[in-house]
Parts: structure tokens; C-alpha cells; sequence
């Protein structure tokens, strides 16, 4: 044997090891694939080889599906780099990824957001029922609907089309404006549920008022007819509205005009208030005598009241004053022929 051909012969063996030990590292890594099962209330018309993905891009697959002991769903599903492996917080929702087909799901991972992630998820680990999310199938909402309830619905639908008949541009605009509004409720409702106890609070308040009303359910409806008479009798004067609409801003000027003015008055205003302030501040002194004198004085005017006038005859200024003017024409009559004439007889 030569020296060459041992050199080639080492190197074969040499070559063999290195083969097995990468075809030994690719079988152990194909065998160590990370794997998650998660607990669905229901599978969801999902099957074996549905897709795994997160924020729309695929990351692996379902591998297996079982029924748990308390009846749920048990997925089991692979998921690859770079999202391997998951972190406590994250959540699993069945989707479906196309309007046709029949099973057209797929399992969507919502990961929590770094400051909120937890520890890491084993390969094997399991997402309970609580963090998981399955379909709902419109089959299943109509099943639970009775027939007549169905043909209102089917008589809804054709409302729809009816009220969108002509107007679907102006719809379309509106609609445009709807992801704002929709994003500020959102705002709003988290700020709702941010302090339960506040929140229950309010609805228990709510329903104690909406006993009270109801208890009052009269009153309420006739309270709601007279709003709708007043409301129909401002509608009738409508004209009037109008033109009090279209005077309104000249009304406005006006008073504006007034009002600049009026500044001008209360400056002229200001040295008499200014005057009157060492006087305010002895009227205290003056009111408190003051109301003295008039409590001391209340049975005199009372006197007073009884001398001017009196039940019965003959007893008050009344009746003295009233036997007075026989007595003045008495005393007219008894002077010259012309005493106690009209002047104006003679014109």
C-alpha cells in the first residue's frame, strides 16, 4: 500500500464522519420542533395542516387535534423562528383567511407587547381556555333564532337596502368618518372599564333611575305628550322663528352698540360709587336703629290702620271724611250766588 492511497482512505473516513454528523444534527433539529397546544372551546372547522401565523405571516402549522377531558378542543401546532418560542401573555384566535370554502381557518397568534411579555413558553406547553378565542359561525348565531324571528331579520335586511337606495355615495362618505368616531369610543369605553367599581357604581345608579321612572311611567308619558304639543306648537311658527332668526344678528348689533356704551356709563359711574362708600359703611348702623324704629312703630301703624277705617258705623276717618262733603256743599252753598260754581259752566 502506498503512502498515497492511505492519505485518500483517511480522508474518505474522514468525509463518512463528517457526513453522519450533519445528517445526525438535521434529524435531532427536525426532531426538537417547538410545539404549543392550546384548549379552544371548539375546533372551529379546523383541520390538520391549517396554517399558524402572526400579524398575517406564516409561521407554522396545526399538527394535531384532540378532545380534552372537560370536551374543549386541544390544537397542537408548530411555530418557527423568530417568533419561537412564545412568551406568557400571548393569546390564540381561530380566523378564517377567505369569505369561500369550508375549512378556510387558520390559528392567529397575538403576541403580548415586550414590556408586557412574561416567561417563556416551553415546547409542550399549554395555552389555557382563557387565552384562546374560536370562531363563531353566522350559521350558528341564525341557528339560534327562531323562524319568525329570522323573517324579521330577512325584513331588516331589506330596510337596509331601502334606505341606502340613492344615497350610497353620501353613505360611503359618512362611513369614511367612522374609523375616527369608532377609535375615540374605544377611548372612551377603556376609560369606562378602567375604574370598575365607578363603572358598576354608574349602572347600578342607572337602574335604581330607571325604577324611579318607571314608577312614574304617568307622569313620564304625560310629561312626553306636552313636550310633542310644544314641539308641534313651535313647528307651527315656524314663519315666526324665522324672522326672529333673520333679526336676530341686527338685534345682536344693537345690543352690542348698547353694551359699549353702557362701559362708558359705568366709568361715569365709578366716582359716585366711590363717594358712597364712607356713607355704605355707616349704613349698617343706620339699619339696625332703623329696624328698631319700625318694630316700635308696627302697633302704632296697626292704631293707625283701626283709626282710618274700622267695621262699623260712624267709627273711622272714612266715614268722617264721607259725612264731610255734605257739610262742604252746605258751606259753599251758604256764600254768594256764584260760590261753589263749576268755573268751567260759564265757558
Amino acid at each position: 500500500m502506498t503512502r498515497s492511497s492511505a492519505v485518500g482512505r483517511i480522508a474518505a473516513v474522514v468525509a463518512l464522519g463528517v457526513a453522519a454528523v450533519a445528517v445526525a444534527l438535521l434529524l435531532l433539529r427536525g426532531g426538537s420542533t417547538y410545539e404549543i397546544t392550546a384548549e379552544f372551546q371548539n375546533a372551529s372547522q379546523l383541520v390538520k395542516g391549517s396554517q399558524v401565523v402572526v400579524a398575517g405571516v406564516p409561521t407554522g402549522s396545526v399538527k394535531s387535534i384532540a378532545l380534552g377531558d372537560h370536551g374543549q378542543a386541544l390544537v397542537t401546532f408548530s411555530v418557527s423562528d423568530p417568533y419561537a418560542p412564545l412568551r406568557e401573555g400571548t393569546t390564540a384566535t381561530i380566523r378564517s383567511y377567505s369569505l369561500s370554502g369550508i375549512a378556510n381557518r387558520q390559528v392567529q397568534l397575538n403576541l403580548p407587547p415586550a414590556d408586557k411579555a412574561g416567561a417563556e413558553l416551553p415546547s409542550g406547553a399549554t395555552l389555557p381556555e382563557s387565552q384562546t378565542v374560536s370562531e363563531v359561525d353566522l350559521d350558528q348565531l341564525f341557528n339560534t333564532l327562531n323562524a319568525k324571528t329570522v323573517e324579521n331579520f330577512k325584513h331588516v335586511i331589506q330596510g337596509f337596502e331601502l334606505s341606502y337606495e340613492g344615497v350610497s355615495q353620501q353613505a360611503n362618505t359618512g362611513y369614511k368618518y367612522l374609523n375616527p368616531f369608532l377609535s375615540t369610543s374605544r377611548q372612551v369605553f377603556g376609560e369606562l372599564t378602567r375604574d370598575t367599581p365607578a363603572l358598576e357604581r354608574l349602572i347600578v345608579d342607572t337602574s335604581h333611575l330607571s325604577g324611579a321612572l318607571a314608577a312614574r311611567s304617568s307622569d313620564i308619558t304625560g310629561l312626553i305628550h306636552n313636550s310633542d304639543l310644544m314641539m308641534g306648537a313651535i313647528a307651527r311658527q315656524s314663519d315666526s322663528l324665522k324672522q326672529a332668526l333673520v333679526r336676530f344678528p341686527g338685534f345682536m348689533r344693537q345690543a352690542n352698540t348698547t353694551f359699549v356704551n353702557l362701559r362708558a356709563t359705568l366709568d361715569d359711574l365709578t366716582p359716585l360709587v366711590n363717594a358712597s362708600k364712607p356713607v355704605a359703611e355707616k349704613l349698617p348702623a343706620f339699619f339696625h336703629q332703623f329696624r328698631l324704629a319700625a318694630h316700635g312703630a308696627v302697633p302704632t301703624i296697626t292704631d293707625l290702620d283701626k283709626t282710618i277705617q274700622r267695621p262699623g258705623p260712624q267709627n273711622d276717618l272714612v266715614e268722617l271724611t264721607r259725612d264731610a262733603i255734605p257739610l262742604a256743599h252746605a258751606a259753599i252753598g251758604s256764600g254768594s250766588p256764584d260760590c261753589g260754581k263749576n268755573p268751567s259752566s260759564d265757558y
